[in-house]
């Protein structure tokens, strides 16, 4: 795999597969996935081992662990393949803002976001989730941020429809900035854009800190929801370990609520330092009882 800096953009039309599963009703399983996030203290071909080992359906790459390990397309695949993982992507976030208002920052955070689609492509990856822009200038109305996030989403659409990804927006968490947070948002951002090439991720931790995770999602059930990131969340920190019994979301409400429109995967994206391994075994563990009580009802 070649740097991000030096990777020509090479579109190709292709049949884009509509990758969101929320046409299925009352599903009795989904595939279940990790972040390379959560295994962080791993080199990329270790965390695909254990993600492998450990019986995961899905491994979702972060671009900058793919640039980091140095590996090149067809070894990703071939790694992942071996044990018949999955594989998705999430798109670069430090230091981009496809939302800014300076104009170059725009274009550089465009320009490396579309090489990530074009990798996500490479690596054969059915689907790409990206962080929106976020407000960051004091003088620009929400308004006009909006304006500048959607004419940004479009041309991105427009990559992932040339490269055969699925690019999945992802509401974010509340906090100063974000303005692309709940289902209605994310539905602005799917009718504005009008490209099948879009779909949405939904972040359930991100949900919490909006109101109630369960009775936010519950809106979610007519949007073209491509991903679901898992974690728990307190009211002072995101992002934790599903099964270490802090937390607020309510995961078997969760779950009861997602099989009856979904039928997609969802990755596991709770994390604390030094527990990647530990996470990875026990997470999967953690799903497969808490999914087993909601879908056969025991």
């Amino acid at each position: 795999m070649q740097d991000i800096g030096q990777i020509a953009l090479h579109f190709y039309v292709a049949d884009v597969k509509k990758n969101c599963y929320n046409e299925k009703k009352d599903v009795n399983y989904m595939d279940f996935g990790i972040s390379t996030k959560v295994l962080r203290e791993y080199s990329l071909k270790e965390a695909i081992s254990i993600a492998g080992e450990l019986n995961y359906d899905v491994i979702e790459l972060w671009i900058d662990d793919i640039i980091s390990s140095g590996l090149k397309a067809d070894e990703i695949v071939g790694l992942t393949e071996k044990y018949g993982l999955k594989r998705a992507v999430h798109l670069r976030t430090d230091d981009l803002n496809i939302a800014s208002f300076n104009e170059g920052i725009r274009r550089e955070s465009l320009e490396q976001t579309k090489r990530g689609i074009q990798m996500a492509s490479e690596i054969e990856a059915n689907e790409a989730t990206l962080h929106p822009g976020r407000k960051t200038s004091k003088t620009n109305s929400v308004e006009e941020a909006w304006k500048v996030q959607l004419n940004s989403i479009k041309e991105l659409a427009k990559t992932a429809e040339f490269c055969g990804v699925t690019l999945c927006v992802e509401g974010m968490e509340k906090i100063s900035g974000e303005f692309v947070l709940t289902p209605n948002d994310l539905g602005y951002v799917i009718n504005e854009c009008k490209n099948d090439a879009l779909g949405v991720t939904i972040d359930i931790s991100h949900l919490q800190t909006i109101g109630d995770a369960v009775s936010i999602l519950k809106e979610s059930k007519n949007l073209p929801v491509c991903n679901v990131h898992i974690s728990q969340t307190t009211a002072h920190a995101l992002h934790l370990p599903l099964f270490a019994g802090e937390g607020d979301i309510d995961y078997k409400k969760i779950f009861t609520e997602l099989k009856s429109f979904y039928n997609g995967s969802v990755v596991v994206e709770g994390y604390k330092k030094g527990m990647g391994e530990e996470i990875a075994e026990k997470s999967i563990k953690w799903y497969k009882d808490i999914t087993k009580e909601v879908f056969e009802g025991e």
